[in-house]
């Protein structure tokens, strides 16, 4: 970036109206679409009930286990995003992680002339939340603190064997390795699957809250 255009940058945020640059992005409404997702996944388990036939019986449970997955990835980037925000509006204290996230040069122009445009920051930290990996575990430890949250949870191993479940329904058809038989599933494996990731979620929610208060 030249020297000019850190210039130009520089002068619009030091002369911008910092009232105007707050962003608000709700926790609850991340929380209510977790819990939504959550619920179309248990109504599968409806579908899959009325079902005579044992083999679509189990392909609906596989899809369930994809789709939690999703709920859970989903929920992760908006809880990273929210963080974000929080630091962008000096209510939480910032990080490293904060500090160093990547934006585009034309979006660092684009909004500092433009603080009040909330969309555009919204919209650039979904697009560098992307190229972040957050299912397994150590990712999603690590990517909490980037907003310097963390947590203690005990079922580490549990949350990594949904997230290679997950990939083998998603990438081989549930086939290890691929060209084998499928790997066998019961109704039961996505009830203790749906029942981990509601309490990592619920472990995340306090910490969140907790620091949120604090």
């Amino acid at each position: 970036m030249d020297k000019s255009t850190i210039d130009e940058i520089e002068r619009v945020v030091e002369t911008r109206d910092k009232r105007s640059s707050r962003i608000s992005f709700e926790y609850d409404s991340i929380m209510n679409r977790f819990h939504e997702n959550i619920e179309d996944v248990v109504a599968k388990f409806s579908i899959a009930d009325s079902i005579t036939d044992e083999n679509q019986k189990k392909e609906i449970w596989r899809s369930q286990i994809v789709f939690l997955e999703s709920s859970l990835d989903f929920y992760l980037h908006e809880v990273i995003k929210f963080g974000f925000i929080k630091i962008f509006n000096e209510e939480w204290a910032g990080t490293n992680g904060f500090k160093k996230f990547s934006v585009s040069l034309g979006f660092a122009i684009e909004f500092a002339k433009h603080p009040e445009n909330a969309e555009t920051l919204l919209n650039e930290i979904d697009k560098g939340n992307h190229k972040l990996c957050f299912m397994h575990f150590d990712n999603i430890i690590r990517n909490l603190r980037l907003i310097d949250i963390k947590i203690s949870f005990p079922d580490k191993d549990i949350i990594n064997e949904i997230y290679r479940r997950r990939n083998q329904i998603a990438h081989q058809t549930d086939r290890n390795p691929p060209g084998t038989e499928k790997q066998d599933i019961a109704k039961d494996h996505v009830e203790r699957y749906i029942k981990k990731i509601k309490a990592l979620v619920e472990t995340i929610d306090e910490a969140i809250k907790k620091k949120d208060r604090s």
